[in-house]
């Protein structure tokens, strides 16, 4: 580079003057946009600044802060509480946690109160939106997919507001899938061991003279915008639905399970699990092991030299019910009715559906129905006032939307209306997948982004990949220690404070030993550290790693320094203060000390928001 802009006799100078990477990388940065390395090489200058300290005073008095943030500082904020990290991750312009503006991201479309798939944007074009007051009012209506790391589904985030985050280096990450996303080596990404950032998931990014990157080996699977499935089906250990994994399927196939025992271990029907066995080439598997016993006389009839008595009948009738007969297919009539009662009932309607007054027929036979609907040991289970004939069609309409018909069909067989229950099928949500780690390319510098969310999801899918910002959650670690610093405007309760904080630290310790941790699969310990932090307060000590440009650093140090400020954080970003003013005196040689009553102290540039 030095060649290309004939900027030697500069570089030589300007390491012995000012040996410090990030004031010379900055400085390096502004010199090539006019090529101020010395006088003739641009026929517009006339003269140049020979030392760095003049020529980077120059640029904060004017303001042009934009070449500020070619380089970045990492802190590492050890034992802060949880009001401190929330109060820091407000401040994302500027840091680490960026994505480029050709990212897509997907927002949730609405028609007539109900979802009407996704529609895809691009970061910069939502960006651009936020120039206009028209444009942040559309903001405010995008609704994002977002993962609710409770229920482990996507759901709808609000966007609070979209920024620019400068130029910065970006990676591109590919997946197993073919998907791809471009982002900083700082951003989070939600993972099978949960956030990590990009260059966490790697072990490491190194990019060589030539512009490629290297990395290690990745340490867990990236969760992607997923698929469709039912709310109750059961996650393992590696991230996958466990209706879906083959391994899975075929240890409980070889350990002698049913359709419907494997269904129920999954939180899913016996027919999902046929289907994905068949799918998963495992549909043979269990007669090729002879775990299920199959008829020996299949194919041949037999002919009775007597007729059956009632008492015969009824007790094959018993020997062959539910699972035990041959045409089971999983239940698809959980309970039955007396053929008495029935028989009563369509007699009582006319033998014709009280919705539609058809007859049965032969592709459409009928049907009765629970107008208050079946549980076990309910007593209107079998009361002739809540049972009624329908249809299979008109039937099919009315089961799961009871409680909108309960009125109607109280009304057609005579009985008084009364509150009733649905009987709903099991709600299909999307759920996240996770996929392996292809690999990762250098893109070199480009414009970046960031999109703020407001609570309670903190994050968003980008590129179909779910990102979030970057701190330690006590929904994946649980707290060996449980610190929590003293406000100096509490000291004169001091004695009460730390009384309740051991009753909390006492009353969570016992929780905790309730469990066999040892026993537990990653995915079981994941809900219960997250479960049991809910009683930890907000002033818990917890660990951080923030990223951000020399532009956005000054302006939060401006910030959080000042009087108004919380006093941790300002206790804080004072340290931080001293440290930048220390290892870096040109940049913020302009800030100023000022001590405020309590101690702590307020940093005051002389070129505020450059």
């Amino acid at each position: 580079m030095a060649e290309v802009y004939g900027a030697q006799d500069w570089l030589k100078q300007s390491r012995q003057l000012q040996p410090n990477d990030s004031e010379f990388l900055i400085e390096l940065a502004g010199r090539s946009c006019y090529r101020s390395f010395g006088v003739g090489l641009n026929p517009n200058v006339t003269k140049v600044r020979d030392n760095p300290r003049d020529y980077l005073q120059n640029v904060l008095e004017k303001g042009d802060g934009s070449i500020l943030e070619h380089a970045t500082v990492t802190f590492a904020f050890l034992n802060v509480s949880r009001v401190f990290t929330h109060e820091i991750v407000r401040h994302r312009a500027g840091t680490a946690m960026c994505l480029p503006g050709e990212t897509l991201i997907a927002s949730v479309r609405n028609s007539n109160g109900r979802p009407n798939g996704t529609k895809k944007r691009r970061l910069d074009y939502l960006f651009n939106l936020s120039k206009t007051p028209h444009g942040r009012s559309r903001i405010k209506l995008l609704r994002l997919r977002a993962l609710d790391q409770n229920k482990q589904t996507f759901a709808c985030g609000r966007v609070s507001k979209i920024v620019n985050s400068g130029m910065k280096a970006v990676c591109e990450l590919e997946l197993a899938d073919g998907s791809k996303c471009k982002m900083t080596k700082d951003h989070v990404l939600y993972t099978t061991h949960g956030w990590l950032r990009l260059e966490d998931l790697v072990g490491f990014i190194k990019v060589g003279e030539s512009g490629i990157a290297f990395h290690g080996a990745p340490v867990a699977k990236v969760a992607v915008n997923g698929y469709v499935a039912p709310e109750t089906a059961v996650t393992i250990p590696d991230g996958t639905l466990a209706y879906r994994n083959r391994e899975w399927l075929e240890q409980k196939v070889r350990a002698g399970l049913t359709y419907n025992e494997i269904g129920h271990a999954a939180g899913v029907s016996g027919h999902t699990i046929k289907s994905w066995l068949r799918k998963s080439g495992l549909n043979g598997l269990s007669k090729s092991l002879k775990l299920y016993g199959r008829p020996g006389n299949k194919g041949m009839y037999y002919r009775l030299r007597h007729s059956r008595t009632e008492h015969e009948r009824r007790a094959i009738s018993n020997r062959m019910r539910g699972p035990r007969n041959h045409r089971w297919r999983g239940g698809i009539t959980p309970h039955s009715i007396i053929p008495e009662l029935r028989k009563n009932i369509l007699v009582r309607d006319l033998y014709r559906c009280k919705m539609c007054d058809k007859s049965s027929q032969r592709h459409m036979p009928l049907h009765i129905h629970h107008i208050d609907s079946y549980r076990p040991d309910k007593a209107s289970n079998d009361d002739p006032t809540n049972l009624i004939t329908l249809c299979s069609t008109c039937h099919g309409e009315v089961t799961g939307f009871e409680a909108q018909y309960a009125e109607s069909l109280y009304s057609l067989v005579g009985a008084k209306p009364k509150v009733v229950d649905s009987t709903k099928k099991p709600k299909r949500v999307l759920k996240p997948k996770f996929v392996d780690v292809r690999g990762i390319r250098y893109c070199g510098i480009q414009e970046t982004y960031d999109i703020f969310m407001e609570p309670p999801l903190h994050n968003f899918l980008a590129n179909g990949l779910v990102v979030h910002n970057s701190q330690e959650s006590l929904r994946y670690v649980r707290p060996r220690e449980i610190d929590i610093w003293l406000p100096p405007d509490l000291k004169t309760v001091s004695e009460e404070f730390e009384g309740t904080i051991e009753v909390i630290k006492t009353r969570y310790r016992d929780l905790e030993s309730k469990f066999d941790w040892d026993k537990m699969s990653f995915e079981q310990k994941k809900r219960i550290t997250s479960a049991l932090r809910r009683i930890l307060p907000d002033g818990l000590a917890t660990n951080i790693i923030w990223t951000a440009n020399h532009r956005t650093l000054r302006w939060v140090i401006e910030m959080r320094t000042d009087p108004s400020a919380e006093v941790e954080i300002r206790m804080v970003f004072g340290k931080v203060a001293e440290i930048c003013m220390k290892d870096y005196p040109i940049l913020y040689s302009d800030f100023t000390p000022k001590q405020l009553p309590d101690g702590t102290f307020q940093y005051v540039p002389k070129f505020s928001k450059v």
